[in-house]
């Protein structure tokens, strides 16, 4: 829109890595954590190029993790990770931030999705007054896809959401917690 070519054809070099690579882990019933950590990093990129850096992300693995070797279900980050973007910082008048971190919890894959943002109850507030009325179905495709992943390992699911409050009990962000067997 401001036609910059040069910044164009990287948004467009990225996204069109991100359909690849959501194409082809959609038909695997699992993937490398590199490979998932590497789409969400992209979506992320571009969301970044499309707010010019309104907000900042870390991805943090424990180094006790081999990403490269560890396989987890396709598709469990980068809907959160849309979350969070789309109806957490974007919305925010501040500088938003975004931290993945990936820890090992004995036999568990732990996940920690976290921002800055909005939170959701005002997100929810902003979704009802607007004139676009879509259902968001990612959080409940990756609970379900998470559901079947633990339930075919013998183990329970754990998805947790919870909402972010500063010391004056204002909302300030969101966080969501999962874990995996491996």
């Amino acid at each position: 829109m401001q036609r910059d070519t040069l910044t164009a054809a990287n948004s467009l070099t990225k996204f069109s890595r991100l359909v690849r690579k959501i194409l082809d882990n959609s038909l695997q019933s699992t993937i490398s954590l590199e490979s998932e950590l590497a789409t969400l990093e992209l979506y992320i990129q571009i969301e970044q190029l499309r707010f010019n850096t309104k907000f900042e992300y870390t991805i943090t693995v424990d180094p006790a993790i081999d990403p490269a070797s560890t396989m987890v279900p396709p598709l469990i980050l980068q809907p959160v990770g849309e979350n969070s973007t789309g109806h957490g910082v974007m919305p925010s008048e501040k500088k938003g931030s975004i931290m993945v971190e990936v820890s090992r919890k004995g036999e568990h894959l732990h996940f920690t999705i976290s921002d800055n943002g909005i939170g959701r109850e005002k997100a929810a507030q902003l979704k009802a007054k607007s004139e676009n009325q879509h259902t968001s179905h990612g959080i409940a495709i990756t609970r379900e896809r998470l559901n079947m992943y633990n339930e075919n390992q013998g183990n329970s699911n754990s998805f947790i959401i919870i909402d972010l409050y500063n010391e004056l009990h204002e909302p300030a962000g969101t966080k969501v917690e999962f874990e995996l067997v491996v």
